[in-house]
């Protein structure tokens, strides 16, 4: 136990005071809970407070505390049998006040009977089945009484084969013919437990409370980070931010924490816009230089089409068809004008200019309609 004991040294002071309570208590309340749990954050937080279990409060043998917790157990009577195994209910099997006591009685007396009945209230292996008396005239609730003395108090319990096992017999051992096959044919498990496993199971039983009533604390605590805008969610940055624990590295911060000139530069611009008396105000006007800026946009898209290579190499087309027809145009005028024969029909000026027109005739009216 030696070894236990240095180790329990080296361990934090909470788990050292949970120590001290199985030590002169045999199990640890749940008032003791609560403060082991305050003990524990003190502790964390470095408080000078949390002093835990001293060098001179310590026991100097921890088997010794632990088997100094060890309750007496003693089986007194079972009395009041009603219904079953046929058990007659004025009889009365008492154990003596003595560590050995011997039943004893010829075949069908009610051994096996009396044997069933500890096992169930025991909450031993092979237990077997209570049967009712079939030979009863009328059937009456089954029941019966265990007496027994637990740290040299006499109690008694009421019992019935509908109820649980009694809960401060379970560490009544009971070994008999049914029960040796069983440990002999089957596997099973270990029913004793040294002092030192007892005291270990429970400290581990202790830490997980513990542990379970811190987790609760956290979870009910009001989260201090900022909040991530919904669009972040899933990010990189989300993740780390969410996994943020009191162990986290300075590099690691600084790693994640970088804040450029760019970054700046945006804090800036917002700021400025937050600065604003009159946002809508605002908005409306670089709404309104947008949509200037569009106009201006397509204008610029339309005069550049026009003075496309396509668009030059039309103009220059109908330039020079333009030029060739008022040639022509000037020739046959100055013809028409020396009263020279119209001649050169068919020729190429004479298509370039196109087909002439009929001669004109001075329109006549009937009836109030033109005609030409």
């Amino acid at each position: 136990m030696a070894g236990v004991e240095d180790w329990l040294r080296s361990q934090p002071r909470w788990l050292q005071e949970a120590a001290r309570l199985l030590h002169e208590q045999g199990r640890i309340s749940d008032l003791d809970h609560v403060a082991l749990v305050d003990l524990c954050k003190l502790e964390a937080q470095g408080d000078p407070d949390a002093d835990g279990l001293s060098r001179e409060e310590r026991p100097p043998v921890l088997a010794e505390g632990v088997a100094a917790t060890c309750r007496s157990l003693r089986l007194s009577s079972i009395e009041n049998v009603v219904g079953i195994n046929a058990l007659a209910p004025d009889n009365v099997l008492g154990f003596g006040g003595q560590p050995l006591s011997v039943v004893y009685g010829g075949n069908g007396a009610g051994k096996s009977g009396y044997m069933r009945i500890l096992k169930h209230v025991c909450d031993a292996r092979a237990r077997g089945e209570l049967l009712p008396d079939v030979f009863a005239q009328t059937a009456e609730a089954r029941r019966c009484t265990v007496s027994f003395a637990l740290d040299g108090e006499s109690r008694k319990v009421e019992w019935s084969p509908g109820d649980d096992p009694v809960e401060d017999l379970r560490a009544v051992a009971i070994f008999d013919r049914a029960c040796e096959q069983l440990y002999i044919n089957e596997e099973h498990e270990a029913v004793y437990e040294p002092p030192q496993l007892a005291l270990l199971r429970q400290l581990v039983h202790a830490c997980d409370r513990v542990r379970l009533a811190l987790d609760a604390e956290r979870r009910a605590m009001p989260s201090r980070l900022p909040r991530m805008p919904p669009e972040y969610a899933g990010t990189g940055a989300h993740s780390w931010l969410t996994s943020l624990t009191a162990t986290v590295s300075k590099e690691d911060i600084g790693a994640h924490s970088v804040w450029s000139n760019g970054d700046q530069d945006r804090l800036e611009s917002l700021n400025r816009r937050l600065a604003e008396v009159d946002p809508k105000q605002r908005a409306a006007i670089v709404r309104g230089r947008v949509e200037e800026l569009e106009v201006l946009k397509r204008q610029v898209a339309e005069a550049n089409e026009g003075l496309s290579e396509p668009m030059f190499g039309q103009m220059e087309t109908a330039r020079q068809r333009a030029f060739q027809r008022r040639r022509a145009a000037a020739e046959q005028a100055e013809k028409v004008s020396s009263r020279l024969p119209l001649g050169g029909v068919g020729s190429q000026s004479w298509r370039g200019f196109g087909r002439p027109r009929a001669a004109t005739r001075r329109p006549r009216r009937i009836r109030g309609a033109r005609f030409r």
